[in-house]
Parts: C-alpha cells; structure tokens; sequence
C-alpha cells in the first residue's frame, strides 16, 4: 500500500524532526481529486504518527502504491508499520 525511501539522515545538522514528501502515481489514479485525497490522507496519519519516529532528523519520500481507495484507519496502521520499521532498523549517518 505505502513505500518508504530514506532520502537523508543527517549526523546532527538541521533540525531534529522527520519530514516527508507524498507521491501517488498518476497510472494508478489519473483523477487528480483522487490523488489529493489520498496524499491529504497520508499527510494527516503523518502528521498524528510522526513522534513514533523518535525525533530522528530523516527526509522521506512515501510513495502510496495501493489500487483501490485507502481507509484512513488503514493507511494510518501501514504508516506506523513503515515508522516502526524505520525505528528497528539501524541507519547510517551521512557526511
């Protein structure tokens, strides 16, 4: 339904909060009401689950890959499942 790609994980510069970008592929839902809907979606579950990402300083691109309508109770537990993720795994700092 989501993916996730780390673009930065900055060693201590900038601020020390998460931030991210929202793609919905045009093929998949050629109606633009239809992809700022869901991008309005992923924006708001980010915005209500983001201190799970323990103020790590990351940029993320989330890339919504479903083909049918998401439920926002489901497009939240799959954002916390990425955010989750993010936290268990161990991420290089970049120079």
């Amino acid at each position: 339904m989501c993916h996730a790609a780390i673009l930065r994980r900055a060693g201590g510069e900038g601020s020390m909060y998460p931030r991210a970008a929202f793609v919905v592929s045009r093929r998949h839902w050629p109606r633009a009401v239809d992809r700022n809907r869901i991008k309005r979606l992923m924006r708001e579950g980010f915005r209500l689950h983001r201190q799970r990402l323990l103020r790590q300083d990351l940029a993320l691109v989330l890339r919504f890959t479903g083909h049918t309508k998401p439920g926002f109770r489901d497009l939240c537990e799959h954002l916390c499942c990425i955010f989750d993720w993010i936290n268990q795994t161990e991420l290089p700092a970049l120079d």
